[in-house]
């Protein structure tokens, strides 16, 4: 098999298609940021595909092995890894990895990975300092020393990973739609110590007309969970409760929600001529391929035939 390497010369490389090498020494010498190497442990030409998202403070790393193999190494200076194995599950440090957890690597730290063949693995490595800034805007307050304390493998809620899984799989072209992957997944990690105190209609009703203004007055910026709750002063926990208490889902499907009615509104109030794609960026939709697919899974018809049903409402 012919294969592909990858350009690393954009200090902001993202690489959306998986790259596909038939010997571990290539796949070793094109993986950036990590001190790994990997080994093949069984006999055949095998199939590494992996694909590489980074930026300066975030690393996602996606691996998928045709055979099995040995990995040695350490995760990325400065940075705190999280890793979630295929359904296959893997050997890690002495411990059965399963689906449904997450694999805490420390900086610096030494490790080992046996996987058996047809592994899938993904990680995504997070600089120190914007992981603890990202948890104290989500309001959780001591995150790092408590992650410090934790388990090497914490046992995650099956649909919880699931929505954690869809977002990471999205094709994410920007470090901001990477750091919507690193709040989910703190929240991932703090979700087992949730309480669920009931809080007033008024508390409910403030923070959530004050959440969805501030989305309204803000529709192309791709706003985040972590920074509706800088804005109001509170945690997620809370944000997250009064949602839950008033419209009886979180605030990331309300976002949405919001996000996807006001491409339609201006979709159905535009001429006929006017393109898709820059209705879609005004809100803060910048791939027009996820975006349509979202679109037509809400609403049951591509934007465009949207736009053109104009033409027949004149």
């Amino acid at each position: 098999m012919k294969s592909n390497p990858v350009n690393h010369n954009d200090a902001h490389n993202f690489n959306r298609v998986a790259h596909e090498f038939d010997n571990f020494e290539e796949f070793n010498s094109n993986v950036r940021g990590w001190s790994l190497r990997f080994k093949q442990a069984s006999r055949g030409l095998a199939r590494v595909k992996f694909r590489h998202r980074m930026t300066p403070h975030i690393n996602a790393l996606d691996v998928q092995f045709s055979h099995s193999t040995a990995s040695f190494g350490s995760s990325q200076p400065g940075h705190r890894t999280f890793g979630v194995v295929g359904g296959i599950g893997c050997s890690w440090c002495g411990y059965d990895a399963h689906p449904n957890e997450i694999l805490r690597f420390d900086a610096h730290e030494e490790f080992d990975t046996y996987t058996p063949p047809g592994f899938v693995g993904r990680t995504l490595s997070i600089e120190e300092g914007l992981l603890a800034s990202t948890a104290e805007q989500l309001g959780f307050a001591g995150f790092m020393e408590r992650l410090d304390k934790s388990k090497d493998i914490l046992l995650i809620d099956h649909d919880a990973m699931n929505r954690y899984l869809n977002i990471y799989e999205s094709k994410m072209s920007r470090e901001t739609d990477l750091l919507i992957a690193v709040e989910e997944l703190i929240i991932l990690i703090e979700n087992a110590r949730e309480d669920n105190p009931i809080l007033s209609q008024s508390v409910t009703s403030s923070h959530v007309d004050s959440a969805l203004r501030y989305v309204l007055e803000n529709p192309s910026k791709g706003i985040t969970v972590a920074e509706i709750c800088g804005v109001l002063g509170i945690g997620y926990r809370t944000l997250d409760r009064s949602f839950k208490q008033r419209l009886g889902h979180g605030p990331k499907d309300s976002i949405m929600a919001f996000r996807l009615n006001g491409v339609r509104d201006d979709l159905k109030s535009s001429d006929p001529s006017a393109l898709v794609g820059d209705i879609s960026n005004t809100w803060g939709f910048w791939h027009i391929g996820d975006f349509a697919r979202v679109y037509r899974k809400e609403y049951g018809e591509l934007p465009s035939e949207t736009l053109r049903s104009k033409t027949g409402s004149d």
